[in-house]
């Protein structure tokens, strides 16, 4: 692995050694407008990019009405002075509640023994902004509570303050995975609140001529850890490292026998493979397996078996088949959002959000045999029944999809697809987008099912969940644009991953990983980032920090992702 050094080195044709400063570059100025709604006039400011906004003194008036603070664009969400930074030209829009002289409240953060927040000052019926998160040696915070006994989380969408208020902080003692490599190279440790899952098939360190084999409990090396740890004490893994030729006698394709999660491992020398599904459908993913696991569980081996824990026992199989093209198959297929195309020469081409595995097939009678090309092994066998692969469907073109489709459940934020009939497309929102594509096959895109009654399209994203969308004519509305954190451009590494996330200014990113590449679209205010991705879904909002060349974005039950500036 190249140091930073070498690795600017190789880029500029220069050595470490030349200490000449590059000039600074410019500062950036924007103009912060406030825009009163029929309130007394308050002047403009002008500020640096990345800096805050003083909040204007005193407030705007208008007969009739009392303010009720400075909000973004549609009053969705109230700038946070404390917060909030300023990236670009902004409009702040005065908001009032009707009724002169309503009287206002002091909410107050009782932070249980973590760092000071400071109060803030309420209309009566607003809601209160939530605050930057607390923070306490060897604790994370978890939210804001209604009462002391913190039994009744408090709900900064939707409570509203009524009166003198007092929320007080929970917090979760965090524990820490130290990881001893044994001579690979190093894995931060992870720190997180208790009761945090750590998934650790996201921690894979490298050594040279050797393959990783898995974190063990012990020092000896002989109890192998889950693949999910849940933190409630500090804890030391260690890594087992096996000579890199010792897998090779076991890479091949393997087979379920006991009718478990997958049909098919496909293990190859080098400590990757694929993981196939078959059934409704066919898809795949990528894996890291050794001889002692299979994707993060357990395996125990043998020369022709392998026991994976929680699925059964896969056989490994030696059968090949002689490729040959089936006319009736040419072209291209669809599956489970995935695409597979065969061609006459008797290969084919798998394609999955970027992930593209070459194989080969043959017919025989109704039956669809796909093969490993190294070997021509036979991967899944798959009937045929009326001309078509079960789980394959034929690409169709679809007239009625094309067109602008707005999200319905806003949410606080809109969502644009411009779709055509051909499965090409581009998500927009916060005044940018992002190309997306899918399939169409037999009334569904991609995975999900979807109906069009009228100008309403709706689809089942899964787990029985519905997101309805309506058409809409004209042009997609010129939005505001992203809200950004000029601290968040670039390339960061996700802790313990080899997966990078790149944050764009101009609102767009990309998420790197295993050669693959996924878009997103971006916003954040100092306090909150919302990614969003095409996957005909609303946005996710994450609290996070920055420090330094540190960021730590808070998921669920208290987890963390921790991620270095490159």
């Amino acid at each position: 692995m190249l140091t930073l050094c070498a690795a600017l080195a190789l880029a500029v044709f220069s050595s470490c050694g030349d200490t000449e400063d590059d000039p600074a570059p410019a500062v950036q100025s924007y103009t912060v407008t406030f825009n009163a709604n029929g309130g007394s006039a308050v002047a403009s400011q002008t500020v640096t990019e990345g800096a805050k906004i003083t909040e204007p003194t005193p407030a705007p008036t208008q007969t009739g009405k009392t303010f009720a603070g400075w909000y973004k664009v549609a009053f969705n969400t109230k700038w946070n002075f404390a917060t909030d930074v300023v990236v670009s030209d902004i409009t702040l829009h005065a908001k009032w509640a009707n009724g002169e002289n309503l009287p206002s409240y002091t909410v107050t953060f009782n932070t249980n023994d973590g760092s000071a927040i400071a109060p803030q000052t309420i209309v009566q019926g607003e809601p209160a902004q939530k605050p930057p998160n607390p923070t306490k040696a060897g604790h994370i915070f978890d939210a804001w509570y209604k009462e002391a006994e913190l039994s009744t989380p408090w709900n900064f969408a939707s409570d509203t303050v009524s009166a003198d208020t007092t929320l007080y902080a929970k917090w979760k003692q965090t524990f820490t995975v130290t990881f001893n490599t044994n001579g690979g190279s190093a894995i931060p440790p992870v720190t997180r609140g208790q009761g945090s899952e750590v998934y650790l098939p996201n921690y894979r360190p490298t050594k040279s001529g050797a393959l990783f084999d898995g974190w063990y409990t012990d020092t000896t090396l002989s109890q192998l850890a889950d693949s999910s740890i849940y933190l409630n004490e500090n804890i030391t893994l260690y890594a087992k490292w096996i000579p890199s030729a010792d897998v090779a006698p076991y890479a091949g394709v393997w087979q379920s026998s006991g009718g478990g999660w997958s049909n098919t491992y496909i293990l190859k020398d080098d400590g990757t493979g694929f993981s196939f599904f078959s059934g409704d459908g066919i898809s795949w993913h990528t894996i890291a397996w050794s001889t002692s696991q299979i994707d993060g569980d357990s395996a125990s081996f043998s020369e022709t078996s392998v026991t994976i824990e929680g699925q059964g026992t896969y056989t490994k199989n030696t059968g090949t088949k002689t490729p040959a093209k089936a006319d009736s198959l040419l072209g291209v297929w669809a599956s489970s959002g995935r695409t597979i195309e065969f061609k006459a020469d008797g290969s084919a081409e798998a394609d999955g959000s970027g992930e593209t595995i070459s194989l080969k097939y043959r017919v025989e009678g109704n039956t669809l045999f796909l093969l490993y090309p190294t070997a021509n092994t036979v991967i899944l066998s798959i009937p045929i029944s009326g001309g078509a692969p079960q789980g394959l469907s034929r690409p169709t073109s679809v007239e009625s999809l094309a067109g602008i489709w707005k999200l319905m459940d806003e949410g606080g934020q809109n969502y644009y697809y411009t779709l055509a009939a051909d499965g090409k497309g581009t998500f927009t929102t916060l005044g940018v987008s992002i190309q997306v594509s899918f399939v169409v096959t037999e009334e569904r895109i991609g995975d999900s099912p979807y109906t069009i009654e009228g100008d309403t399209l709706t689809l089942n994203s899964g787990w029985e969940r519905e997101v309805t969308y309506t058409k809409i004519t004209g042009s997609i509305p010129q939005e505001s644009g992203a809200d950004g954190d000029s601290r968040l451009y670039g390339a960061w590494v996700i802790q313990g991953s080899p997966q990078v996330m790149t944050f764009n200014s101009n609102g767009t990113g990309t998420q790197a990983y295993n050669g693959s590449e996924a878009d997103f679209i971006w916003k954040a205010n100092g306090s909150t980032l919302t990614l969003y991705i095409s996957n005909f879904s609303e946005g996710m909002a994450m609290p996070y920090t920055v420090s330094g060349s540190t960021l730590t974005v808070e998921g669920g039950k208290g987890q963390e992702m921790v991620l270095t500036k490159k």
